[in-house]
């Protein structure tokens, strides 16, 4: 190669490197205005400031001000699952003691959280399972509410109305609230009750104890993060970035899901009785001092953990009752459509995006007749408004959804074990009690689609009636 095509040659390359300078110059400075864009819808998200609320920090931390790299080193983490809650990582101390769970939930902008769809939650969202988690984790150590006598007693035993102010949601809620706005004569003024007012005692442990919740930053930076345990598979998660802040919610391991027990066949159908009763009077219990509704109680959502006590205790307005376990606790986990009252606050996610289809017998679309005119048809109301019947629509679901699953799990020919199994259920066992438990349930549908049962507090007194009470009975004590 002559001296000129040398030069011509150099030339072009010093072109092709200036022009590569360039590029990486306006494509950092992108990323530095984007981080810097980014950080500012961060720190102005009004969501953000509530959350830092409910915390147990009043600023962001760093990733390794949680946790401390030795103790990080000493204990041993293990990738637990990832969903619409984020993702689950199980804590360890020693080979097997199983000690907390940890959820780690990328935060995003109000903004960014309605175009993104993985496995990172909106502050608004986060925020409202952040208050859900600590409000109910209480329950597990009792809870006493004096009663506002002002307010009208309930028509049943376990009334849902008479611990706090609330609007009820039925099918008739189309009504037009106007009505009263077309007669120019006022209200009769509420008088106080002359009775010292009563104190009722609450408590059930159908919900997860939370240990600690931090937001934090800077996770991908910190030298220990958990980005190492999960998996790359997952193509829902986001990738790295030292912007986005993270919750980090410390609980109790609950367990492992309702379905996979019964896929497994670790969990005998006598059982799924006992699961069934606790659900409801958790729900109860929340409902009745919170006005809560779950609004998502899938099968998917209720996990069992393992226990070796005989009895699962619950208060319920001071009365206290107890259910055989046979080996398993129920936990109801994943707020992320729930509604609560916190005081005067309440906290709730807009589900008018749902896309309802024509399926009546779809939760989605029952609780959309509800509460949404365009979809169902005799809705009013709005999704901030308490009904008494959502939980009653998810039960009446999960009733179904356990028939089925009881013919596909529970088959002789299809039996399965795992290397995690603690519980081994005989055969036997699943032939003497699948027949009595399908029946069970079947009569409990019956009676429902009869409509002898309008809400939660209904249905539990029916449960606890000698129809259906011979099979794991309630019991008071």
């Amino acid at each position: 190669m002559d001296d000129e095509k040398f030069l011509i040659k150099l030339n072009q390359k010093l072109n092709d490197q200036s022009r590569n300078d360039r590029l990486e110059n306006v494509f950092e400075l992108n990323m530095k205005l984007l981080n810097n864009e980014l950080k500012n819808l961060i720190e102005n998200d009004l969501n953000r400031e509530k959350l830092l609320e409910f915390v147990d920090c009043n600023k962001p931390l760093d990733f390794g001000q949680i946790f401390d790299p030795e103790e990080f080193i000493e204990q041993r983490f293990q990738y637990f699952g990832s969903g619409s809650f984020g993702n689950a990582i199980l804590m360890y101390r020693g080979r097997r003691y199983t000690e907390k769970m940890i959820k780690a939930i990328k935060c995003l902008p109000e903004k960014l959280a309605t175009n993104i769809y993985s496995s990172a939650m909106s502050y608004s969202d986060v925020c409202k399972e952040v208050v859900c988690l600590k409000i109910l984790s209480q329950l597990s150590s009792g809870v006493t509410i004096v009663e506002n006598q002002s307010i009208n007693e309930s028509d049943h035993e376990f009334g849902d109305s008479n611990l706090s102010t609330r609007r009820r949601l039925t099918n008739d809620s189309n009504e037009s609230s106007n009505d009263s706005n077309d007669n120019d004569v006022e209200p009769e003024p509420i008088v106080e009750s002359r009775r010292p007012r009563k104190r009722y005692r609450f408590k059930t442990g159908c919900f997860p104890i939370v240990s600690k919740i931090y937001l934090c930053h800077n996770e991908a930076k910190s030298l220990i993060n958990f980005e190492s345990l999960i998996p790359s598979l997952d193509e829902s998660r986001l990738p790295q970035n030292n912007i986005l802040e993270t919750i980090i919610i410390v609980m109790e391991h609950c367990g492992l899901q309702l379905r996979e027990l019964m896929d497994q066949q670790m969990i005998q159908p006598f059982a799924l009785i006992s699961i069934f009763k606790q659900i409801v009077i958790g729900l109860a219990i929340a409902e009745s001092i919170y006005n809560f509704e779950h609004r998502d109680l899938h099968i998917d959502n209720i996990i069992c953990k393992e226990v070796e006590t005989r009895w699962i205790k619950f208060v319920f307005k001071s009365k206290k009752y107890k259910i055989l376990s046979l080996g398993f606790e129920a936990k109801i986990i994943d707020f992320g459509y729930s509604r609560i009252n916190d005081g005067d606050k309440i906290y709730y996610k807009n589900l008018d995006a749902l896309d309802y289809d024509s399926d009546m017998d779809d939760p989605y679309n029952a609780m959309a007749k509800l509460f949404n005119r365009q979809n169902g048809g005799g809705g009013g109301g709005q999704w901030s408004d308490y009904s008494n019947r959502t939980n009653f629509i998810w039960i009446k679901y999960l009733v179904k959804k356990l028939l089925e699953y009881m013919d596909i799990c529970y088959k002789d020919n299809h039996r399965k074990t795992t290397a995690t199994t603690t519980t081994t259920i005989s055969i036997a066992t699943i032939r003497q009690e699948l027949p009595i438990t399908k029946k069970y349930f079947q009569s409990i549908q019956t009676k429902i689609i009869m409509g002898n049962c309008e809400d939660i507090f209904q249905l539990f007194n029916q449960l606890i009636q000698n129809d259906f009470n011979h099979l794991v009975p309630f019991r008071c004590y």
